[in-house]
């Protein structure tokens, strides 16, 4: 795309100044953008490559504004005619232009070069020296570069000499096109080089530039698939592989690289990243809580504007009755530590908690943002997604990130109060704030901020009823092991004697008989079934060998001592149901 290996927002640029200015324009509308592009055209068809113009003439001539700085470094005709052409082909990306709606022909990059008999290298370098090209839709649905025949004129009357002395070049032959055909397949096979360090290779052995010859190769790839030199550079990526360039590439790996190791070039590793990324949002879910606010015309300028400075004064003006309130003690309980924290989780209780002003502006502001990506997540067409708008959509889930994040870092307090409150002897108050911590998550996607209510309370409440369910279900579940311990302990007594347990033991067990029978065991025979057979709900059950190695003795002593324990076990509970199940004959 381009001469400069333009893709999306990622260019070469030789003034830093022509970009940023690109940039800015490209927030401006389509009417006027279309105005700034002409303007650009028009400035292209008189510039002079070897003489200088003042910076703020350059803005003026695109804008029709002198800059509010003024800036003092004049830029060459020569950069100005390559910045200008990126600087056109970016703007118009964004127009959506039609071939069929341009009052002249429009000429394609082939059309061009089969007119002048040069090769598509050379139409590029053209378009560093003032040949003007925009991106249009042609008849066929692509969108690609396009030429209009009164630029093409007009460049051609002014490089005319130029233009006759590439003309004369000459074209490759058909021979030398099959030379560099076995040439790049000979070296593949002896030494596996890749498609830039053959292209490279060969061009210096014919002359000729590498573009050229990878052309060639290329070329070839795609009209003979089975014979392709390269036939990772030309076949499709698996979608293994392209999440795995996407990945790369956020984690900051080149895109040369990513080119090299892929056989691809640099543009389509870029359109790779923009389709993955296109398609990593449309399939996101994106969850906020509306608000009227956000439907209004002007929301940015009331939402961000307006609404977050009255938040900051408001804020500001109760920091002192905050203050004073300390004083009398008669903060919120959760500002203050609870007595007996580990001091990793004191830390943060020393830190002022967020004013309630600035809490519900930050939960507005974050579902404002959230708002945002969702709707252009709706309008985002992945066969036209540009890199503009995955970056917009990505900012804004940006920023409603780092707000959430702030808003986790201010009421963890909460959490950990909370979970104080919540701790059970002998138990890690760690490992209730880690739950409660998910809680908060949670309670900060489903708080709405427009009813009134404080979002400390919310997640008061929030954390008590979770707090609560998971202690319900605790208890569940230590019932439900001492159940299964008291299965296991009968299997066990079955098996210890050939005398089957009287039927009865069921009942018995029901009635209590197997409590009073096991206080009727030593200490340590009655240690061993209960840790092993997990009778204490309090406790998890132990093996053998954790046993031996509690009680610092070996595995066959506890295995010992756990058949004369359920030998006695057996006698016990026979002996108690021995007047259940005596009948006269």
């Amino acid at each position: 795309m381009g001469y400069s290996g333009f893709t999306g927002d990622f260019a070469v640029w030789l003034d830093s100044r022509i970009f940023d200015l690109a940039r800015q324009l490209a927030f401006s509308p389509a009417e006027k953008k279309r105005e700034q592009v002409a303007a650009a055209c028009d400035l292209l068809q008189q510039l002079n490559p070897v003489e200088e113009y003042p910076w703020d003439f350059v803005v003026f001539r695109l804008t029709g504004f002198r800059p509010r700085q003024s800036n003092d470094a004049p830029i060459s005709g020569r950069v100005l005619l390559a910045d200008l052409a990126e600087l056109v082909e970016y703007l118009s990306d964004m127009l959506d232009l039609r071939t069929s709606e341009i009052d002249e022909p429009v000429l394609s990059q082939d059309e061009i070069t089969r007119r002048f008999k040069v090769s598509s290298k050379t139409i590029q370098r053209w378009r560093t020296k003032g040949l003007v090209a925009q991106r249009y839709i042609f008849p066929d649905g692509t969108r690609r570069l396009g030429f209009r025949a009164s630029c093409v004129e007009s460049f051609a009357r002014k490089n005319a000499l130029h233009i006759a002395a590439a003309a004369r070049f000459r074209q490759l032959t058909d021979e030398d096109r099959q030379w560099i055909i076995r040439r790049a397949r000979r070296l593949v096979e002896r030494c596996g080089c890749n498609l830039k360090t053959v292209s490279r290779r060969i061009s210096r052995r014919m002359v000729r530039s590498p573009e050229t010859i990878r052309y060639v190769i290329r070329k070839h790839d795609r009209a003979n698939p089975d014979l392709a030199i390269f036939p990772d550079a030309t076949g499709t990526l698996r979608q293994q592989d392209r999440q795995i360039i996407t990945n790369c590439f956020d984690r900051g790996v080149s895109v040369p690289n990513l080119a090299h190791r892929y056989g691809r070039t640099r543009s389509s590793i870029y359109r790779v990243v923009g389709l993955e990324k296109a398609q990593r949002i449309k399939s996101s879910p994106i969850d906020f809580i509306d608000n009227a606010l956000f439907e209004l015309p002007n929301a940015d300028a009331v939402i961000l504007g307006t609404l977050a400075q009255e938040a900051r004064h408001a804020a500001t003006a109760l920091t002192s009755i905050g203050a004073l309130a300390d004083s009398d003690g008669d903060a919120e309980p959760w500002r203050r530590p609870p007595q007996g924290l580990p001091p990793h989780l004191s830390e943060m209780f020393r830190q002022d908690p967020m004013p309630e002003p600035l809490v519900i502006d930050a939960f507005r502001r974050m579902n404002y943002f959230k708002y945002r990506a969702r709707h252009l997540q709706q309008n985002l067409d992945l066969t036209k997604a540009r890199s503009s708008e995955i970056s917009e959509v990505e900012g804004l889930l940006a920023q409603a990130s780092s707000i959430k994040n702030q808003l986790v870092h201010n009421f963890l307090r909460v959490v950990v109060y909370v979970a104080r409150k919540h701790q059970r002897y002998g138990k890690d108050v760690s490992e209730l704030v880690s739950d409660g911590t998910l809680w908060l998550l949670r309670a900060i996607d489903t708080y709405d901020f427009s009813r009134g209510v404080k979002f400390s309370t919310y997640l008061s409440y929030s954390l008590m009823k979770n707090y609560a369910r998971r202690r319900t279900e605790q208890i569940g579940l230590a019932d439900k092991r001492l159940v299964t311990g008291q299965e296991s302990l009968l299997e066990s007594i079955d098996n210890d004697n050939a005398d089957a347990v009287p039927e009865t033991v069921d009942q018995i067990l029901m009635q209590g008989q197997a409590v009073k029978a096991m206080r009727s065991l030593p200490p340590r025979e009655r240690e061993v079934l209960t840790a092993h057979f997990g009778l204490d709900p309090a406790r998890a059950s132990m093996s053998l060998g954790q046993l031996a190695e509690k009680m610092g003795v070996t595995k066959s002593r506890i295995r010992q001592v756990e058949t004369r324990a359920l030998r006695r076990l057996r006698r016990a509970l026979e002996e108690r149901s021995m007047p259940a199940t005596m009948q006269p004959s």
